[in-house]
């Protein structure tokens, strides 16, 4: 039996490619040059993983500082089209405004108008039928 320690990995590491050769000895307790393995793949794995860490809270920072700007430069566009649309609006709004009162005062006038003409109306047509009971009083 080679028991738990019977295999120890050598690695061997170029610029591009990992070479791995296996080694095998029959003392199960482990050697030198396997703990030196071993501290050497727990080191670097530590320093993998805080690099990706520190990665990792780079991009999530850009992330954020991009949605900000994006946030920014959104509410930034949709204010101006809020604000075009109300300035727009409330054109509209004084237009209309200054319609219905313009209409009012003309509506005003046409009912004066009317009663000054419904008066002269009344008043003629007096005339015609007073004329017509006292024929006597009519010119000639």
């Amino acid at each position: 039996m080679w028991g738990p320690w019977g295999i120890g990995l050598i690695l061997l590491v170029s610029r591009t490619t990992v070479f791995i050769i296996s080694h095998f000895f029959i003392n199960p307790k482990p050697c030198g040059m396997t703990k030196d393995i071993s501290r050497s793949l727990t080191a670097n794995t530590d320093r993998l993983i805080a690099a990706n860490v520190a990665t990792g809270a780079a991009i999530a920072a850009s992330a954020r500082a991009d949605a900000q700007m994006l946030g920014g430069r959104l509410d930034a566009g949709f204010g101006a089209l809020n604000n075009t649309l109300e300035a727009g609006f409330s054109g509209v709004e004084r237009q209309i405004g200054a319609m219905s009162a313009e209409i009012n005062f003309n509506l005003v006038q046409l009912n004066y108008t009317l009663e000054r003409m419904s008066q002269n109306i009344v008043e003629r047509l007096d005339q015609i039928s007073f004329s017509l009971d006292n024929p006597r009083y009519i010119r000639a």
